[in-house]
Parts: C-alpha cells; structure tokens; sequence
C-alpha cells in the first residue's frame, strides 16, 4: 500500500486549480455561479474514489470468461488493449493469442 494518498483532495494553487481556472473561465461565466453555489466535494471525493478503483476489475476476470471473451473478440481489439487483457494469462496462452 501506498504511505502517502495519490491524489489530493482538492486543487486550490495547483496548475489544474485555480490557476488555470481563472484564465480559462471569464468572470461573469456561469461556471464560476456554480463553483460558489455548489459543494464539489462530494463529488469530488466520489470521482476519486471511482478513479482509484480503475483497473482493478480486470484483476478479478475468470480466465475461462476472458478467454471466451478474447476468442470472440481479439481481431477487432486494438495491440495495445489485447496486451492489457492478456498480461495476467499464462505465457503461453498470451503467445497464443499475440500469435494470432
């Protein structure tokens, strides 16, 4: 596990902030009424939360259900997306499938 948390809670001063907030978004937008209305926090921490999760859920696929999946599918996926789908397989189901 990570000792420090990978992502910041909020982004006042940061370049993604404030910052380029400010010299993207004209002052009288309505984006800047509702940044003052609106607490974004909880939506923010729900975003970040879903985000941190990302990519866990290939980690828990049935080999048997990829490799239906991947016998139906691996000529219309992309090199790089068959590499991400494959890395966890045995090696020599991963060279069957970079074979094809």
């Amino acid at each position: 596990m990570r000792s420090s948390p990978r992502f910041k809670k909020h982004t006042t001063n940061s370049f993604f902030g404030d910052f380029l907030y400010d010299l993207v978004v004209p002052s009288h937008h309505f984006l800047r009424q509702a940044k003052e209305l609106i607490n974004w926090q909880p939506f923010t921490q729900r975003c970040l939360v879903w985000y941190q999760g990302f990519g866990e859920v290939g980690k828990r696929v049935d080999e048997k259900i990829l490799t239906n999946f991947l016998d139906k599918r691996y000529k219309e996926m992309p090199r790089t997306m068959l590499r991400y789908a494959i890395e966890r397989l045995p090696e020599e189901t991963r060279k069957y499938y970079l074979a094809k």
